[in-house]
């Protein structure tokens, strides 16, 4: 997996539970790496501070999806969809329409999924984190425009 290494200090919001890494803490990355890309970010000495997607484009430069190594999957998508699903029937039990993924809110950084009274949910999303919704949930269609 590419490498996302930050300069001195800069992995402090991070391991305080940020999900975040702006562009202007990151001391080098690997050169070619594609927006969606799947990272591991590393602090200045080289120990990863967890995994996430790349946007080369964004002063957001990587979304963590992980405070440990592993892949940024659809089983990981999935269990945190059902999660975030499980928390909302049992606050909202009888609505039918709701936001169902609230991205950081849901440890899914920037991605939004809208539950609608029509058949399957609405996603928008950063990229490759809608992909694999899509994978794990043949019924979502995207909706809206992509958040950066």
């Amino acid at each position: 997996m590419p490498v996302v290494r930050l300069g001195k200090n800069q992995d402090r919001r991070l391991r305080s539970g940020h999900p975040w890494v702006f562009s202007n803490e990151i001391e080098s990355i690997e050169k070619g790496l594609e927006p969606g890309s799947e990272v591991v970010v590393q602090d200045h000495r080289g120990v990863p501070v967890g995994v996430g997607l790349y946007n080369p484009h964004s002063l957001i430069a990587v979304r963590l999806y992980a405070r440990h190594v592993r892949p940024i999957d659809v089983n990981l998508v999935r269990d945190r969809i059902e999660a975030a699903l499980a928390l909302r029937r049992r606050i909202l039990p009888v609505e039918v329409a709701y936001r169902l993924v609230y991205g950081e809110g849901d440890y899914l950084p920037g991605l939004v999924v809208d539950r609608r009274m029509d058949p399957g949910p609405s996603t928008r999303h950063a990229g490759a984190a809608g992909d694999l919704v899509s994978q794990g949930f043949p019924g979502a269609h995207p909706g809206g425009t992509p958040s950066s």
